[in-house]
């Protein structure tokens, strides 16, 4: 722990996080935000309600208020793409203060990116890494750490290309023009009054959801009446056939052990397709040891890749 505290700075809320805090009347939380890792934007943009409550935030108003302003943020842009190396994705995530811990750990090298893939959330911890927001982005991220398909890098080339079209904003044409100031106020007024979303409170969105559990209820209630009058109704009809011939209490049994058998059998089938599934992912995962099958293998390069995938 020493070590960690000497290798991680202490956190600190950027100014954007905190004008928000003080916009959206929650600037006693700061502590909390702060405490937990939560000092971008971007970290905040990927809350929960269950982040919220295990920051400290215990509030039901204040909860349900910063739910819906963390919904309004803009969420980072996420795409697949392999890094460099380790280090420039910890700074390309905002989480270079990390670098040195990383470095100790023996994650800081272009070969080392594949050996992030596989962590998990207790392995970060065991590592140093103990701030919700700063574990919740680094398991996030790791998702995405992976070559990307071909309609990614169309969709992410044809997003580049949109942002960095030039754009000609309707309100600086206004100032200089009546007409365009006239058709600027149509616009604002009509996005004011119809695309302002309402609230789902205020609306039937929750006494439409309250239906459809009751709907969902019922309905599971009819097909649990109707099987057991089906069941009942079958053994009506059987039960003096088997009487005769003394056979109830064995049909019974047969019947429960080919109920059995079948469930064995569904498990048998689903344990050998999951080995399958495992022996498909170990031997994709493992590294060629003929150096003449390793120069024929076609593999992009992590720079190549990165480069398309921008």
């Amino acid at each position: 722990e020493h070590i960690v505290s000497r290798l991680v700075p202490e956190p600190k809320l950027s100014k954007d996080v905190e004008d928000w805090l003080n916009r959206i009347e929650c600037e006693m939380y700061a502590d909390n935000f702060e405490r937990e890792g939560y000092t971008e934007l971007d970290f905040i943009a990927l809350m929960k309600m269950s982040d919220i409550v295990a920051i400290g935030i215990d509030k039901r108003g204040f909860q349900l208020k910063l739910e819906k302003e963390v919904k309004k943020l803009d969420t980072p842009e996420l795409a697949c793409g392999i890094p460099h190396d380790v280090l420039t994705w910890l700074d390309t995530i905002k989480l270079g203060q990390y670098k040195d811990l990383f470095k100790l750990e023996g994650y800081c090298t272009d070969e080392d990116v594949e050996n992030l893939k596989g962590l998990s959330r207790a392995e970060l911890q065991s590592i140093g890494i103990t701030r919700r927001a700063h574990l919740n982005q680094l398991l996030m991220r790791l998702r995405y750490l992976q070559y990307p398909t071909d309609i990614e890098i169309q969709t992410n080339k044809t997003r580049m290309e949109l942002e960095n079209a030039p754009t000609l904003y309707l309100s600086e044409v206004a100032e200089n023009s009546e007409e365009s100031r006239q058709e600027y106020d149509f616009w604002l007024n009509l996005a004011e009054d119809k695309l302002k979303p309402e609230s789902a409170n205020l609306g039937k969105v929750e006494e439409l959801k309250e239906k459809l559990r009751n709907l969902r209820n019922l309905c599971l209630l009819v097909l649990l009446l109707t099987n057991i009058m089906w069941i009942v109704f079958l053994y009506t009809l059987v039960f003096p056939q088997l009487t005769k011939y003394n056979l109830p209490d064995r049909a019974f049994s047969l019947f429960f052990l080919g109920i059995f058998s079948v469930i064995i059998l569904i498990q048998f089938i689903a344990m050998i397709f999951h080995r399958f599934v495992t022996l498909v992912h170990l031997l994709a995962r493992t590294k060629l040891k003929n150096k003449r099958l390793e120069e024929n293998w076609v593999r992009p390069s992590s720079v190549d890749t990165v480069s398309r995938a921008q």
